[in-house]
């Protein structure tokens, strides 16, 4: 029960909504049975996957199956399912960012060389069952599962930053940076991408304090309105995340007062160059941001 309740907390610490993370639970718990039967091992994919029909799925959580078939959907979308379908089979659902408990290989191995001590008069000097052989195809098929998971690891991070850089308006040169730095950790990814957009609102409420009377604070704050906001923020992020790795105490909070800080010198930018053009047309200039004057 404690296992499942520190799985379901990850899972919403990663971003999930409720129905997606009980999705996943139900599927890593089944996962922990397919890790212990050869028959849930696919050699093409040398990994281990989950069998689990959608109308199972659905009556086991006391939901409708097309609300499953919705949230798997997303969940792939996401990048923590794959799915391999087969023909008149049940789909296969792999599960990229499963981790092989540590417990996993010693109790196969205890078990296993048990075995082969109950049977040892019967073998004599053979090879067929010793401990070593065994402990070397578990060691062999658990680097093989981890090397599986790096990879799916590696494909969701980038998937995700595609779909950041074609749903939110950052450029592909800053979510290439951000995924470079995560480390093929999609949470990180995802902190760093909201470190972003809520350093740009902190930025806008903060313009909106000293300015509040300005119609262009918020289109100040837009990346498709100003783009002296996406202009060499690449370079800003590198600097900021090297900085604050080798600097900072509190490394997300210094990442995000220097993005703030980055933000609003950017639309402080764009509002005196929009003052300049309003002044010159006999319109009343506009402040820079901060100031009460």
């Amino acid at each position: 029960m404690r296992s499942y309740l520190k799985q379901y907390l990850e899972f919403e610490e990663s971003g999930l909504k409720p129905s997606e993370v009980s999705v996943l639970v139900h599927l890593y718990d089944r996962m922990n049975l397919s890790i212990r039967n050869d028959s849930f091992y696919d050699k093409k994919y040398n990994a281990s996957y989950v069998i689990y029909p959608r109308t199972e799925l659905a009556r086991r959580m006391n939901i409708n199956p097309s609300t499953i078939t919705r949230t798997i959907k997303k969940l792939v979308k996401k990048g923590w399912i794959i799915i391999k379908k087969q023909f008149n089979a049940p789909n296969k659902f792999f599960l990229p960012h499963f981790i092989l408990p540590e417990s996993y290989t010693a109790q196969n191995t205890t078990s296993k060389s048990a075995k082969c001590n109950s049977n040892q008069t019967d073998y004599n000097h053979t090879n067929k069952c010793t401990s070593e052989t065994e402990v070397t195809k578990n060691v062999e098929k658990n680097s093989e599962q981890s090397n599986f998971n790096e990879k799916f690891k590696e494909d969701a991070v980038n998937t995700l930053g595609r779909a950041l850089h074609e749903q939110t308006g950052l450029s592909k040169r800053v979510v290439d940076t951000i995924i470079r730095y995560s480390f093929n950790s999609k949470k990180t990814l995802y902190k760093y991408a909201s470190l972003i957009f809520k350093a740009k609102k902190a930025g806008y409420y903060q313009a909106m304090r000293y300015n509040a009377h300005n119609r262009n604070n918020y289109g100040a704050f837009r990346f498709e309105v100003n783009p002296y906001l996406s202009d060499k923020l690449e370079f800003k992020l590198k600097d900021i995340i090297i900085n604050a790795r080798d600097k900072a105490r509190n490394f997300y909070g210094y990442v995000f007062s220097s993005l703030v800080d980055w933000f609003t010198s950017r639309a402080d930018q764009y509002m005196q160059e929009d003052a300049t053009k309003c002044k010159d047309n006999g319109a009343i200039p506009i402040f820079r941001i901060g100031k009460n004057s």
